[in-house]
């Protein structure tokens, strides 16, 4: 079993790769995307070298957390200490699932380079659609969570006991988010097409949409993915009648399936590290403000 800090590995030859595909001005570009490659692995990566080889996750079922709150209560607590209780264990669900949101991008961007680095394209944007995906449903959760912790920022939580059960719903359905059948219906996953529109509005210049497609035709058994091993064609005796050659390697479409993966996984995991800032960002503001939540005791 694998032990300890994992970073995201670039290939050399990926890495120039990139290095070729960037250096334009224009952000929008496809070819400045996968440029900022480098820059989003040593983003991520910086990320992931301050996270603990073991994160302790605080949970508590709501039976356990209202048997807390009422002996809080017979103590005679007033709002600060119910604050401190309910907000301290809200963060805690945050801060796991940060946590494990980063360990997988970690280990599925570093599974797709070690896959590119060995020119196994099809396989690499496989995991690249799950990349983006993963990504994607982050930076809109992060938003979310985001607003809430600034909103409740401005309220005096020292003197007026303050709770979410929005915020409470919205990180069951995506800490603990299920398609399995019989999953509860607060745990049922937010499909992830809405998110990308969602998203893609906001990122306007961002090629969302269109890049997930490709990948989607790569992950399905469709003819994209099957069309890779398609190296060449020899003219027949008429229009219409030719050889198509095909091998075990990556033929005249592997340029399309290279450059959707690698600007898949650089907005992946930039969007990644960007957002994780963001609730980071947070959660460190509300600290400042209110330190008593940083604090054990009642």
């Amino acid at each position: 079993m694998r032990k300890g800090k994992t970073r995201i590995e670039l290939p050399a030859e990926i890495a120039n790769l990139c290095a070729e595909k960037g250096g334009l001005t224009d952000a929008t570009s496809k070819r400045a995307r996968i440029g900022r490659l480098p820059i989003a692995v040593g983003a991520m990566n910086a990320i992931a070298d301050t996270l603990p080889d073991t994160y302790h996750w605080r949970y508590k079922t709501a039976e356990a957390f209202m048997e807390e709150a009422n002996a809080l209560a017979q103590k005679r607590g007033g709002a600060r200490d119910l604050n401190r209780l309910y907000w301290r264990d809200t963060l805690a669900t945050i801060e796991a699932y940060t946590v494990m949101a980063a360990w997988r991008m970690v280990d599925i961007g570093g599974a797709a380079f070690t896959l590119l680095g060995g020119e196994h394209y099809i396989p690499a944007g496989i995991l690249a659609r799950s990349a983006l995906e993963s990504a994607i449903q982050f930076v809109h959760d992060a938003r979310t969570i985001s607003h809430t912790l600034d909103e409740l920022g401005k309220l005096d939580l020292t003197t007026t006991g303050v709770q979410s059960e929005a915020l409470e719903a919205f990180l069951l359905q995506s800490v603990y988010a299920s398609r399995q059948s019989g999953a509860d219906e607060i745990y049922k996953s937010k499909n992830i097409l809405t998110v990308i529109e969602k998203i893609a509005k906001v990122a306007k210049d961002d090629p969302i949409a269109a890049e997930y497609e490709i990948l989607c035709e790569l992950t399905h058994p469709n003819f994209l993915g099957r069309s890779n091993y398609l190296v060449g064609v020899e003219a027949g005796a008429r229009p219409g009648d030719e050889t198509r050659l095909i091998s075990h390697q990556n033929g005249l479409n592997s340029d399309q399936v290279l450059q959707s993966t690698l600007w898949s996984l650089s907005w992946a995991i930039e969007g990644q590290a960007t957002s994780i800032h963001l609730v980071q960002r947070s959660i460190r503001d509300l600290f400042v403000t209110f330190p008593f939540l940083a604090t054990k005791g009642p």
